[in-house]
């Protein structure tokens, strides 16, 4: 392994079996890098020197994708800013994220899609994407400066940790995010609906608009049977709707509030084993397109009372061994769990040389170890954050290195 993981550059991968789903790749082949983007995968011998990994008994693969996150700048870095989130990111393996814009102020224009974008090329060592809010303020009463945002380079629209009531602005949202060939990524949410109804209500509009738009929607951290039913046979029509389940909805179930207390406390809420066991289904089966954790930092005061708890857990520095727990109990297939944090959200986000190891793609890998056994500290963990509900938790799953654009910018200790 490179000595110097913030500058060393690598030109080779060797040893690894490589999972490229994208490319119908899984088997024990090299990786070769040059200029910043793959030049070949091969079971060719590189030549000897500098910027090889030995990556013997190691997985190699497309770096890994966090297509919803919250990275909390401006406005609430007491939470997590863009610098300690996507270190975090690093640390869990991922390359690039698209972060949500329920900052302060809210990202609705292009003077905050701009601070972010700078901030983050200045300080991150991944690439981050911008997700712009589709209502002003994401109040739901108007549409935000959608064109501004563009122009600035926002990867999707969202109002994430709110929902558009009103149908008739939700409509205007999706013809115009058809029209500009935009995602729109959607929090499901019927406030005037109760429980489970609240999600499936949202989902059932937002397909109906869908289709009747021709708009692309994407429904995020999808978590009742009933709603991955309707996307599946949404998706059987041709309508072009998308979805993601969170690691922690593959995992917990409404019965492990009690014993996580605020820490399992999130939107949507922890569903039933019913549930848990469609989702992990429509995984499988491809109606659930991608893995997203939802990543949302919060204070140790407000994650202490249950009853007054903040929405969300982290959720980048555990993705890889709580997720490989359904890969290694033959739940889901290897290959499914990383087109799932690859290819599935560069695919749905659009994102061209990302996602796979195709030549000329960018030179993003990540490599992990998928049967070491760790034990989750969340004290060591470079998020400013600790509300997550699987501290202490023993799972096999190590990051050994995520590289990007060639250079390694996290390596596992």
């Amino acid at each position: 392994m490179p000595s110097n993981p913030a500058h060393s550059s690598v030109r080779a991968i060797v040893g690894g079996t490589v999972i490229d789903p994208a490319n119908d790749i899984s088997e024990k082949l090299n990786v070769f890098i040059q200029d910043g983007v793959i030049l070949e995968v091969s079971d060719r011998k590189p030549e000897e020197g500098e910027g090889i990994i030995d990556a013997t008994g190691m997985i190699v693969t497309p770096g890994f994708i966090d297509m919803h996150v919250h990275l909390r700048e401006p406005g609430q870095e007491h939470k997590e800013t863009i610098e300690t989130g996507t270190k975090s990111a690093a640390a869990g393996g991922f390359t690039t994220i698209a972060c949500m814009p329920n900052t302060n102020p809210i990202n609705d224009n292009r003077e905050t899609t701009r601070y972010i974008i700078q901030r983050a090329g200045e300080i991150s060592p991944i690439h981050v994407l911008p997700v712009g809010a589709i209502s002003k303020d994401s109040k739901g009463k108007e549409l935000a400066d959608i064109d501004g945002m563009m122009d600035e380079g926002i990867c999707a629209l969202s109002d994430d940790g709110g929902c558009i009531q009103d149908r008739q602005l939700m409509q205007r949202a999706v013809n115009v995010a058809r029209d500009k060939n935009i995602l729109i990524i959607e929090h499901a949410e019927d406030i005037s609906a109760s429980e489970r109804d609240s999600e499936n209500i949202i989902i059932d509009r937002d397909i109906q608009l869908a289709r009747e738009s021709g708009a692309r929607i994407h429904i995020a951290h999808v978590s009742t049977a009933e709603g991955v039913q309707v996307i599946r046979e949404a998706k059987a029509d041709g309508i072009s709707v998308t979805c993601e389940v969170t690691p922690h909805h593959l995992l917990l179930t409404e019965a492990d509030v009690e014993r996580y207390g605020p820490n399992a406390i999130m939107k949507p809420p922890l569903r039933t084993e019913a549930d848990r066991q469609a989702l992990i289904e429509s995984l499988v089966d491809g109606t659930i397109d991608a893995i997203a954790t939802d990543h949302a930092p919060h204070t140790a005061d407000e994650k202490k009372n249950i009853e007054t708890s903040a929405f969300g857990v982290i959720g980048m520095e555990t993705m890889l061994p709580v997720c490989l727990k359904l890969v290694h109990d033959g739940s889901v297939s290897m290959d499914r769990f990383v087109d799932s944090i690859t290819h599935a959200p560069a695919r749905i986000l659009k994102l061209k040389g990302k996602g796979n190891l195709s030549k000329g793609s960018d030179a993003d890998v990540t490599i992990f170890s998928p049967k070491e056994e760790i034990t989750i500290d969340s004290s060591k963990f470079l998020s400013k954050a600790r509300n997550t509900p699987f501290d202490g938790l023993t799972l096999k799953g190590r990051i050994i290195a995520t590289i990007v654009n060639s250079n390694v910018v996290y390596q596992g200790s």
